[in-house]
């Protein structure tokens, strides 16, 4: 009886400790200024570099080398999950200047230097505000079905985001084997 109860109250106690991801989490949840408001998709859903920048420094530290597979899983959806939307609704949407093209498989801080160093060699005075449209950030991960136009491409995300008019051209990250 009382070697059950000590197990259980240890266990208990295991179960609802907070990982330091975890605190981060609800850390950055809290740094948002306002509930997240949704738009439709396509390029009225971008992020800026400032956004992007504000993610990296509060997960560097959890994010290490990791990947955009990692990101996604652990910090994106951990982030969108009281509210079901894309990261871009949660931290407010922009339009987009940019579609980004990359590969999921490398560093994300790769990822992030190279989205940096884009905006500001297209615009050294405000590169900080350039918006991107990254599909992590701004396709809904929890309807990814709708975000893909449930069959028809041409209701997708992402061809709505590259044929819009403000779509100035595709940023393509790279890593250095290519």
């Amino acid at each position: 009886g009382l070697l059950v109860s000590i197990v259980c109250v240890c266990l208990s106690k295991w179960v609802v400790a907070e990982t330091p991801l975890l605190v981060s989490i609800k850390m950055f949840q809290r740094s948002l200024s306002a509930s997240p408001v949704k738009s439709d998709r396509g390029p009225q859903r971008a992020i800026t570099v400032q956004q992007l920048l504000k993610l990296f420094d509060a997960f560097e530290n959890h994010i290490r080398s990791r990947n955009m597979y990692y990101v996604s899983e652990n910090i994106v959806k951990p982030l969108t999950k009281p509210h079901k939307v894309s990261f871009a609704e949660l931290v407010g949407t922009q339009t987009l200047t940019w579609f980004v093209s990359h590969f999921w498989g490398m560093p994300f801080r790769h990822f992030v230097d190279s989205i940096r160093l884009h905006a500001e060699s297209v615009d050294p005075s405000r590169w900080l505000l350039q918006a991107y449209w990254v599909c992590t950030f701004c396709n809904n991960q929890w309807d990814v079905a709708a975000e893909v136009g449930n069959g028809q491409w041409q209701q997708s995300s992402f061809y709505l985001a590259l044929r819009s008019e403000s779509c100035q051209g595709t940023c393509m990250v790279v890593d250095e084997h290519v």
